[in-house]
């Protein structure tokens, strides 16, 4: 079978880091975080760090290359980008320290690329502000981000209360789904649309999504409903007439239905963001 393409996350490590951490595991498979390290001596709560001890040994999380920060510092300070960002940093904003972090994430991506030959998306908290935008380099890599970051929005963040091994089961058995989540925002991410057009995409997508399985969840309690009360008739009809087959029958047949309700759920329309749609059901109502 062939492998999914994995999506490697880039960010610096900052205070905010375990923030959205299991809603950001959602959508990436590993991360590359430079200052991963640090975390021992930091004043961070022992949960944290136990948390990112588990994930490093799962391999999730993985330090960024020294050599790679390097060439990121080299790349980063020869870049037209760079006076720019000073100015920016002189009014000493929340904003603007958004943008630090921005920065340095997209430049550690691109040299990840290019140093260890591994695809790997910035994980930013914004879009650029205007006056970076003409400075793009690569305009492929900008729509791949920014698809990225508005279906992470699209995410539930999972409590404090939900352990790691769910979020890490959840993505094991909707292992399908999440591949058909991935080849639908690769798709989208080759279009030249606005972050409000592939927005919008996303968006309608999953109401088609959830619509469908609204109307197959009835469908499919209507006819378990039938099931066991057609079943059980049938075993004492066939019992007294001895037609031992047609009892195997009966007694299968939820089985049987439940197969062909997951086939059928394989084909509804809109199944491009069912992980998404099945993350929402599996976290979003344990947070409220």
């Amino acid at each position: 079978m062939e492998n999914m393409i994995e999506f490697n996350g880039v960010t610096i490590f900052d205070t905010r880091f375990f923030d959205t951490l299991k809603q950001q595991a959602l959508l990436f498979d590993k991360f590359y975080v430079y200052g991963l390290d640090s975390i021992d001596y930091l004043e961070i709560p022992e949960n944290h760090k136990a948390d990112a001890l588990f994930l490093r040994e799962k391999g999730i999380l993985n330090e960024l290359p020294q050599d790679v920060w390097n060439a990121v510092c080299d790349d980063a300070h020869k870049s037209s980008l760079y006076p720019i960002l000073v100015k920016q940093l002189s009014t000493g904003g929340t904003l603007d320290l958004e943008i630090d972090h921005d920065y340095w994430s997209r430049f550690a991506a691109t040299a990840l690329c290019r140093m260890r030959s591994i695809e790997a998306t910035p994980i930013c908290y914004f879009d650029f502000p205007p006056e970076f935008q003409p400075h793009q380099a690569n305009i492929s890599e900008h729509r791949t981000e920014s698809t990225l970051r508005l279906a992470l929005n699209s995410l539930p963040l999972p409590s404090n209360d939900s352990p790691w091994e769910d979020v890490l089961n959840f993505k094991k058995d909707m292992r399908d789904k999440q591949w058909d989540l991935h080849r639908f925002l690769r798709d989208l991410s080759t279009k030249t649309q606005s972050e409000v057009e592939i927005k919008d995409d996303i968006e309608w997508t999953l109401n088609e999504y959830r619509k469908a399985m609204h109307l197959h969840k009835l469908k499919f309690a209507q006819s378990a409903i039938e099931v066991y009360l057609i079943a059980p008739l049938e075993i004492l009809l066939n019992l007294i007439t001895l037609k031992w087959s047609q009892i195997a029958t009966a007694v299968l047949s939820p089985g049987k239905r439940e197969i062909e309700m997951l086939e059928a759920e394989s084909k509804l329309p809109g199944r491009e963001c069912g992980y998404i749609f099945h993350a929402q059901e599996r976290f979003a109502l344990k947070d409220k």
